[in-house]
């Protein structure tokens, strides 16, 4: 995340999504991006993880990851 903030054209900018390494690294042409109630709402959870592969199946990459602000 350093690495991508030390590439905005202004220091006031606003900090870059820690999604944006993730659409570069993607094998897809476009990357659907999206901020659905569903998906917290069952990811947050236990078993979410299940229940979105049950849901979507080979249909979506899930990725998960943890951010830490410092």
């Amino acid at each position: 995340m350093n690495e991508l903030k030390t590439q905005v054209i202004y220091a006031t900018a606003p900090f870059p999504s820690v999604e944006t390494v993730f659409y570069v690294i993607s094998f897809y042409r476009y990357v659907e991006h999206t901020h659905a109630d569903l998906v917290p709402l069952l990811t947050n959870t236990s078993t979410g993880w299940g229940q979105m592969s049950e849901i979507y199946g080979d249909c979506v990459v899930f990725i998960s990851y943890m951010m830490y602000l410092v």
